[in-house]
């Protein structure tokens, strides 16, 4: 018997966040305790709706899942359609005997109907998702240690929700090539300072230098180093990058990390001031293209993990 995935209705949703919940953040997760981080997820995505999460009903169960980001992506010829899936889980004691699959096919047929040129994914899991279809983007990331920079007449101050004009306009101008998704203010002040900013792992911070910012970035605190997942300014921005960069030294790590391009700002101005960076070749970022005409990206892609969850 061929198994067959769905899209979630209201009536489905408490089931599917059990298994989310229990998957990815408590296993000791209440029947009839919601989740309040999902319930985040589904009020702070401006493009939610109920059937984005695509799952697989067996014996009457929930047993497997996924979730379907609706994005796009700059590209000089206008911005590019795409979907990003996330949160692909199966029940623990049903792993390795396929049900996911029925679900990713699933995801792959919604991600089509909503005129995706391809579908992108983040994944820890190495080569897992070549058996459907999906391909590497050419990615690198640097670390190194946290830089020692000169001080300035300028100020270093916490991302808050009145920044979501500025920083949506500096955002969708600093790719000038193919790379991040596109974003509103709506997007920006609901989904990465409500939504992201909300984890306590997580730090926005703002370079503000005349009275304007001039950068931002975010970046998670882990146990032993700082991990970039996003950093944007205007031109000739790097030595700003790098001042909030090292303003994380604060938190006691020293070692940073960031899965970003040689040409993103932030690294050459790095590699200008001498700072020592290791470069390494990153196989985590997947696409599996939809439409014959979905552009592959180069060396110069680079996807946030703000943008993910």
């Amino acid at each position: 018997m061929k198994l067959k995935a769905q899209g979630a209705r209201a009536a489905d949703l408490d089931e599917v966040r059990a298994l989310l919940h229990e998957t990815f953040l408590d296993k000791n997760w209440e029947p009839g305790a919601l989740t309040p981080f999902y319930r985040a997820y589904e009020s702070c995505d401006p493009d939610y709706r109920p059937a984005q999460y695509r799952f697989l009903r067996l014996r009457g169960k929930v047993v497997s899942a996924l979730k379907v980001f609706v994005r796009h992506l700059h590209h000089p010829r206008g911005p590019v359609p795409v979907t990003v899936i996330g949160g692909v889980c199966t029940r623990e004691r049903l792993r390795g005997k396929g049900l996911v699959k029925p679900v990713i096919e699933d995801s792959l047929e919604y991600s089509r109907r909503v005129g995706a040129s391809a579908m992108l994914i983040v994944t820890p899991r190495p080569n897992y998702y070549l058996r459907h279809g999906f391909v590497y983007f050419n990615t690198s990331e640097f670390d190194g240690t946290i830089p020692h920079v000169p001080p300035e007449r300028a100020r270093i101050e916490p991302l808050t929700p009145d920044d979501a004009a500025w920083m949506t306009e500096m955002h969708n101008a600093h790719p000038g090539r193919y790379g991040p998704i596109v974003r509103t203010e709506r997007y920006v002040a609901r989904w990465v300072l409500q939504m992201r900013l909300a984890q306590l792992s997580t730090v926005g911070l703002k370079h503000v230098a005349r009275g304007r910012p001039t950068a931002y970035m975010i970046a998670t605190v882990n146990k032993n180093e700082i991990a970039v997942l996003e950093s944007v300014g205007g031109p000739r921005s790097g030595a700003a990058q790098a001042r909030l960069l090292a303003s994380f030294l604060r938190t006691g790590r020293t070692r940073f990390e960031c899965p970003f391009p040689a040409e993103h700002s932030l690294v050459r101005y790095l590699r200008g001031s001498g700072a020592r960076l290791k470069h390494r070749r990153t196989e985590r970022f997947m696409y599996r293209a939809l439409k014959d005409d979905f552009p592959v990206p180069g060396e110069e892609f680079f996807y946030s993990f703000v943008d993910f969850v």
